[in-house]
């Protein structure tokens, strides 16, 4: 499953980057909420997570926390493990 988002993403990269969109969780003192990221903000793709930024202020989010990846609005990719409307 890992490996299909990864590709995912990696389309996204090297087509028009600008018009993806990647949903994940993100785990906070409060609980859990949901965050986005257009594909142009992923600077690297590793085997077990995508990096958004650069230096001390870079995110690393595991693959398995996202929720969905979005093309120019249409659904590309849609979690199983999460189950959010």
């Amino acid at each position: 499953m890992d490996s299909e988002i990864r590709n995912t993403i990696n389309k996204l990269l090297w087509g028009d980057p600008g018009s993806g969109e990647i949903v994940f969780v993100n785990r906070t003192h409060s609980g859990l909420t949901l965050e986005r990221v257009l594909a142009s903000e992923v600077t690297d793709t590793a085997k077990d997570y995508f990096k958004v930024g650069v230096g001390v202020n870079a995110k690393y989010i595991p693959y398995h926390r996202v929720v969905e990846i979005r093309y120019h609005g249409d659904l590309l990719w849609k979690s199983r493990r999460w189950k959010i409307p």
